[in-house]
């Protein structure tokens, strides 16, 4: 080693000035340049284990060289004896040094070796042989060591001797003479060391030289998270001589927060630089400063705290520092991102045990601090824990995420939840959000408790739950999700009306859902107006009184004055038995003035008794009231039906309306069982005597559910139950098989209806409203105007009206829809009793007239007669020389076999998959080939590669081509490209601003060859939103969807005018709506100009034919548009049979085919 040569020059001499001596000077180290050697890395020790322990690892490495050596770059690698896989150990990112004649530490992470490591590792190594590799940062070898039966790329020389557990492998000379000997032989470089001694880069050089400086760093080892702590820094004087010019470095952690410096201290970037100008023999000097930790468990190591003493390139080391945060309580929006971290979180409870599915003995609940919620998941947690809203909860737990939501699962239940407060009168946190808000700020939203308003498009009843769409005015739609443990009842939320709905907001598998968890999370917003209300019994025996209540709730933004309330008393049947105090009788009537009724909600409640005589059947009692405020409209209920006696009839359960006026209440009812259908569970009954309104029913249907119930048709039943309008079928839910006592057997069954709507639909609602429940019957024959299909429903009109399809927007009254009598998904015809294509005809239909999934529908009680008249399509031509053609098809949902994969359809088996990429091949061959397809609802690229690489397509050679988008079902849009007619110049996916869409817009640009020539066209496919929210809901969106593709338009238009564009897809839009409208407002032609008007449609949608897939083209194409093909493989079509490879009902979308020719 080069030694540094001191030189001391110690001044003395005297100053005189009058009788005075001047003091003597300090002797000042001063520094001859010599020479020094070189930075030169070595591995110096390694232990492969100890006895006892496998773990007790460590990995020394040394610097050869008086200078440090920066470690940035450089990786140690690790090698099995058997294996050729280079394993890393440690690859250096950030700054570290090895100081000169010093070493550096890595010790297996978990082991304490009695000395602070530098950094740790995970990779285990092996004791009886192996080989460590350190490389530069370039990559090169630097240094190996190989022991035992040691790989030879992995070794230099010789494989050093096999160490036993407890001893380690060091480098000569060895101990306090260092660890330089370099032979390029690990054999003789290294020897067994039966006492191994780690050092880090704060240990004392080897060999020693005296230490000018001694430097120490202090820090605590561990902190909670957010918390501030201090790092203390001292340089000590080792020598009798005065330093000069002593300057520190200290590389800080990126991830700590420094708050505060003092003036000898300065940054840049993350080093602080401690200056300090002399120092006094032996003295020492000491710093803080203060940092805070950021809201996480991390470890923060300071590595490299070195001072220099003037120009001198010697650097002297402390001991790198570690501080761990953990502890404390994490905020829970922070939480939320440290995944599978143990930690500790405390907020408001925003959601209840056990009003949500957990699974069998666990439960869940969520809390909300103001930074995030999250959801806790207890295992094990039923009976054992027992969360309030409102009260204060503190959880320790391992964050995990689970099926695209977070939570934090305790360990130790009930131990790791600390319900601090209890109490209920703690207001949980609130986030009022709009319904776009809602769906698409997925970073902020979920976990919270989350307030929004919109319209109800749609409410529908599972096993275990109920869902309801609320929509915005811009189509937006987010779906509520009420778990039946809420005991949540949603009967009496009406389509079309407007709901403010709270409830926790989170992701699962991809979809926002709102979860309400009390009834009062789901509130009707009145339009302003008084309603009035009628409160009372719907039976009562004849001798008891009748307690009847009326309630005026003012939902207007204005206070009422001078408010009349009427009560109409029945003209016989019951007397007048008492009045409260605030009413007075006027002959047949009861008056209430009410003075004020306060606006925005309040409400006014007033009553009579009546004492019931029997004289009659039935009790009815109306009301009506009236304002001394113009301007505000008061709406008055029906009037009120009590039926004197046990039962109330079925007519009167139906009601005049589309719901019931009794929803919600228990009743008894009778009737004839006319049809019993398991897979529906229930079954349906009709009155076997009929009252004089033509507008009430008198059939009912009976939910059972899984109970067995021993009816048969032609059963005299008396049923018990709760009155429900579930998906607005109204119907009696029983709760036990005592709910259905069998009167009599062997009736005959009711006289079927015969069942002949009239053309206009609001006519045709009103005639099927007043038969839903009846026994109905099409005694001539009916043709097919829609095939059937997965849900088992098909359409018919009766041959008499000479109509053999309906379209979209024309009117349906006609429609008559069948049902397969069970609520199963049929995907393929295996699970039919029998299957109809458009166009056949068929008769017999029978059955009762049920109501769900807002279309009234024959239950079928026999299968009727079926003659198939549908011919098979014909293949398209082969292409000509000078042509080329363009394809756009909704393949629908086209998944593979593998997870993620989403709810519906189920995860298709080998052989399903196999099959429909055979149908999707077979249809593009008879589709003549096109040039280039255009696909929607793929799931990714791998797809659209074995489709081009199947049998029937691979000698076509297309190129797939698809970017993958965000929608949460995983659909993609994406292309196949015939290589030999054409070639792909460019792709580009084109994500929409603000969220306008999850599947984007994908543009390929291509140049296609003909025998007359080529031409570059620009296509960019697309798939809009869908309509399953409501046609005007959600045409808004589509609406801005089609101006964003007006705007790519008009950018490919603005670098080439003369460009050739095609804007195609599944655009989920009628031909002649709005969004179709946008994109011909921008100057593009749709092919379908071409064809009549009775060829356009690509779809059905119940019994419906309509166009909802598109090919707009810029006039340039136009004008060599040769044909157009609808290939009618689909719409018309019901589910295949099982193992059908035919183009036939692949999909639900017919394909497009548009044929253009270059002319020469």
């Amino acid at each position: 080693m080069n030694k540094q040569k001191i030189l001391l020059i110690l001044i003395s001499f005297l100053v005189l000035s009058g009788c005075q001596k001047a003091p003597p000077l300090e002797p000042t180290l001063t520094q001859e340049p010599t020479p020094l050697a070189p930075p030169k890395a070595l591995i110096s020790e390694v232990i492969t284990g100890d006895v006892g322990n496998n773990n007790f690892e460590f990995i020394e490495l040394y610097n050869a060289g008086d200078i440090p050596l920066s470690l940035q770059g450089y990786s140690l690698w690790y090698r099995l004896p058997t294996s050729d896989e280079d394993l890393l150990v440690y690859q250096w990112l950030n700054p570290a040094l090895i100081p000169g004649q010093g070493h550096y530490l890595l010790v297996r992470e978990g082991e304490d070796v009695d000395l602070m490591p530098n950094i740790s590792f995970t990779q285990s190594l092996n004791t009886s042989g192996g080989g460590l590799l350190l490389r530069d940062a370039q990559g090169e070898t630097v240094d190996a060591l190989g022991w035992g039966n040691a790989p030879k790329l992995f070794t230099e020389g010789d494989p050093a001797a096999i160490p036993e557990n407890g001893m380690s492998l060091e480098r000569g000379p060895g101990g306090e003479s260092g660890n330089y000997q370099d032979t390029n032989n690990n054999k003789d470089d290294f020897q067994i060391c039966f006492s191994p001694d780690p050092q880090n880069t704060g240990s004392e050089p080897t060999p020693f030289f005296d230490q000018l400086i001694r430097l120490q760093l202090q820090a605590p080892e561990t902190v909670e998270p957010g918390s501030g702590f201090d790092y203390h820094l001292s340089i000590t004087n080792e020598t009798d001589l005065k330093l000069e010019n002593i300057v520190a470095e200290l590389r800080l952690p990126n991830e700590l927060i420094l708050q505060s410096l003092p003036e000898s201290i300065e940054q840049q970037e993350s080093t602080l630089f401690w200056s300090v100008e002399r120092l006094a023999p032996r003295e020492e000097r000491t710093e803080s400063f203060s940092v805070t930790t950021p809201w996480a468990y991390l470890d923060f190591s300071v590595e490299i705290f070195l001072a220099r003493v003037g120009d001198s390139p010697i650097a002297y080391f402390s001991d790198p520092v570690h501080t761990r945060s953990e502890g404390g309580v994490i905020p829970i929006g922070t939480a939320r991102g440290l995944l599978n971290a143990e930690l500790s979180v405390e907020g408001i409870a925003t959601m209840y045990t056990g009003g949500s599915y957990a699974g069998s003995g666990n439960v869940k609940f969520y809390l909300e601090d103001e930074t995030g919620g999250l959801q806790v998941y207890v295992i094990g947690g039923e009976g054992e824990v027992d969360v309030p809203i409102g009260a204060r909860v503190r959880v320790k737990g391992v964050v995990e995420p689970y099926r695209d939501s977070i939570e934090i699962i305790p360990n130790v239940v009930p131990g790791d939840i600390e319900v601090i407060s209890p109490s209920m009168d703690t207001e949980p946190p609130l986030t009022q959000a709009s319904i776009r808000q809602a769906v698409y700020d997925t970073e902020t939203l979920p976990g919270r408790l989350v307030q929004v308003e919109g319209n109800v498009t749609r409410v529908e009843e599972f096993s275990y739950s109920y869902e309801i769409d609320l929509t915005d005015e811009e189509g937006n739609l987010l779906s509520l999700y009420v778990d039946k443990l809420t005991e949540m009842s949603v009967e009496k939320i009406q389509l079309g009306h407007n709901y403010m709905a709270t409830g926790i907001l989170d992701l699962r598998d991809g979809s926002v859902l709102l979860y309400p968890r009390l009834q009062s999370d789901l509130q009707e917003i009145f339009p302003p107006v008084i309603i009035l209300d009628t409160e009372a019994p719907n039976t009562i025996l004849p001798g008891e009184t009748l307690p009847v209540t009326l309630t005026a709730t003012n939902h207007s933004p204005t206070l009422v004055e001078d408010l009349t309330i009427t009560a109409v008393l029945p003209p016989s049947g019951a007397r007048l038995e008492k009045i409260d105090e605030n009413g007075s009788r006027s002959g047949d009537e009861i008056v209430w003035q009410v003075s004020e009724l306060e606006s925005d909600g309040g409400s006014v409640s007033v009553s009579f008794d009546l004492s019931v005589t029997g004289t009659e059947d039935q009790i009815t009692i109306g009301s009506h009231a009236v304002s001394g405020i113009e301007g505000v409209d008061i709406l008055v209920a029906e009037p009120w039906r009590v039926f004197v006696g046990t039962s109330v009839p079925i007519w009167a359960i139906q009601g005049t309306g589309s719901s019931s006026p009794y929803v919600l209440d228990e009743a008894t009812t009778t009737g004839v069982v006319t049809g019993v259908f398991p897979a529906l569970e229930g079954f349906f009954i009709q009155s076997t005597e009929v009252d004089d309104d033509p507008v009430t029913s008198e059939g009912l249907f009976i939910l059972s559910r899984e109970l067995e119930i021993s009816a048969s048709p032609g059963d005299l039943v008396e049923i018990h139950g709760n009155i429900r309008e579930i998906g607005q079928q109204t119907q009696i839910e029983i709760s036990s098989p005592e709910d259905v006592r069998v009167l009599a057997q062997g009736l005959p069954l009711p006289a079927f209806a015969e069942l002949d709507p009239p053309a206009d639909d609001l006519e045709a609602q009103l005639y099927n409203e007043a038969l839903e429940g009846m026994l109905v019957q099409v005694s001539e024959s009916a043709t097919a105007i829609s095939p059937t299909s997965r849900y088992g429903e098909y359409v018919v009109v009766r041959s008499d009206k000479g109509v053999d399809r309906i379209w979209q927007g024309g009117e349906a009254g006609y429609m008559i829809m069948v049902d397969d009598g069970s609520s199963e998904v049929h995907y393929d015809s295996s699970t039919l009793d029998y299957v109809i294509a458009t166009g056949d005809l068929v008769t017999g239909l029978q059955g009762p007239l049920a109501y769900t999934y807002g279309r009234y529908k024959i239950e079928p009680l026999i299968s009727p007669e079926v003659t198939p008249l549908r011919e098979p399509p014909q293949s398209l031509p082969s292409l000509g020389a000078d042509e080329f053609s363009i394809m756009t098809w909704n393949v629908e949902n086209l998944f593979d076999i593998l997870v993620p994969h989403p709810t519906d359809p189920p995860l298709p088996r080998k052989a399903d998959y196999d099959l429909a990429l055979t149908k999707v091949a077979h249809t593009i061959l008879a589709a003549g080939t096109p040039t280039i397809v255009a696909l929607q609802e793929v799931e990714h690229l791998g797809i659209l590669e074995d489709l081009a690489a199947h049998e029937l397509l691979s000698e076509l050679d297309y190129i797939p081509v698809l970017m993958e988008g965000t929608d949460s079902r995983g659909i993609d849009v994406g292309y196949l490209v015939r290589s030999d007619q054409a070639t792909l110049l460019d792709v580009h996916q084109h994500p929409a601003p603000e969220g306008i869409t999850s599947r984007h817009p994908l543009l390929i640009q291509v140049q296609v060859e003909t025998s007359s020539g080529s031409i570059t066209i620009n296509v960019i496919n697309n798939h809009f939103t869908s309509m399953s929210g409501g046609e005007l809901a959600t045409e808004p969106r589509r609406s801005a969807q089609a101006a964003w593709n007006v705007s790519l338009l008009e950018g490919v238009l603005a670098e080439d005018p003369d460009a050739q564009v095609i804007i195609l897809g599944d655009l989920n839009s009628y031909y002649d709506a709005k969004p179709i409208d946008i994109l011909r407002e921008a100057g593009l032609r749709h092919v379908f100009e071409i064809l009549d008007p009775d060829e356009r449609y690509t779809y059905i949608y119940q019994g419906a034919s309509q166009v909802l897939d598109h090919i707009l083209i810029t006039q340039g194409l136009m004008d060599i548009l040769r044909r157009v093909e609808i290939f009618h493989t689909n719409a018309d079509y019901p589910p295949s049979d099982p193992g059908d490879a035919s183009p036939l009902h692949q999909s639900d979308h017919d394909p497009i085919v548009a044929i253009f020719g270059i002319n020469p």
